[in-house]
This record gives C-alpha cells, structure tokens and sequence, in this order.
C-alpha cells in the first residue's frame, strides 16, 4: 500500500488526496506522512513494532495510517 501511495503521489501531487476536516493534496499529505514516520524512526519504532492510536476520522487519522506502512 505505502509503494502505491508512493507512485500516485508521483503522477498527481496537486491532486486532492483527502477532504475531511481540511483538504491535503497527494504531495501534502506525503509530506506530513514522512514527517511523522521519520519522527516514529527517531523515537527508535521500527519494522514489526507495534503502534496504537486513538483517532478520530479525520486527515490525521489517514496520516498516520501511511506513516505506520
């Protein structure tokens, strides 16, 4: 999932990915997805850890759905 998000974002990044509380183009929102990863990285969370939120529906919730992949 996270490499077919990755080829879409390349094909359309000014395209609006997510509309919910607020909309995020495909490149805005593979922005704040590598953000967050890299801060899961830094924090030492990895391949095969576990993570838990507790999200409403809503972009951060998508957001940190690609991050976790």
């Amino acid at each position: 999932l996270a490499d077919i998000f990755e080829s879409i974002v390349d094909v359309v990044p000014n395209h609006p990915a997510v509309v919910c509380n607020r909309a995020l183009t495909y490149a805005e929102l593979d922005a704040r997805t590598n953000r967050l990863a890299s801060t899961w990285k830094a924090q030492g969370i990895g391949p095969g850890d576990h993570i838990g939120l507790l999200l409403y529906n809503s972009t951060e919730f998508i957001e940190a759905m690609i991050a976790a992949l």
